[in-house]
């Protein structure tokens, strides 16, 4: 089922995505560096641009503009957050496995919202903000694919990411 959208012909359709995302990039730290040499901490640009670069070319969704001074998405923080919460849960999670596995997911998120637990409530949150997003962005594409071809031209990349499809074998269109 992956085999055409890693296709050498497909892959190549995402080269001008890669192409924009890095120039975005360079303007931005060409910006930065306008008023004379500074030291710049690349690595929260490269996690930035790695994020944008897999959003548009996988999903045709844009999580940064990749401008300095402009607020993160919501996915972005609950990533940067994931690993972190979750390592608290390292000890626990060896002993209480068995736990995530009882009853509903209804009746789970009814046992973690009564815990007065803040870490457990930090991977509720975090879970659910990668949820709503995947959700969000999965609705659009099919929203798009219903709608047309028009209106698969105005979504980011358009639509020559991975997920377009993938989408278009599961809707059969």
């Amino acid at each position: 089922m992956h085999n055409p959208v890693f296709s050498i012909a497909h892959m190549r359709e995402m080269v001008p995505i890669f192409y924009e995302v890095t120039h975005r990039l360079r303007d931005s730290i060409s910006k930065k560096v306008g008023n004379g040499p500074q030291e710049i901490d690349v690595v929260p640009w490269m996690a930035r641009t790695a994020l944008e670069l897999i959003g548009q070319s996988g999903f045709g969704h844009s999580f940064d503009t990749l401008a300095e001074d402009t607020a993160h998405s919501s996915y972005s923080a609950a990533i940067k957050q994931l690993g972190p919460v979750l390592l608290r849960f390292a000890f626990i999670r060896s002993y209480f496995w068995w736990l995530a596995n009882v009853g509903t997911p209804k009746m789970r998120r009814f046992v973690v919202n009564l815990l007065p637990w803040k870490s457990l409530h930090d991977v509720r949150d975090i879970v659910d903000t990668i949820y709503n997003t995947s959700l969000n962005i999965f609705e659009s594409k099919n929203r798009a694919l219903l709608d047309g071809d028009e209106a698969v031209a105005r979504q980011v990349g358009e639509g020559k990411d991975i997920l377009l499809p993938l989408t278009r074998r599961y809707t059969g269109k």
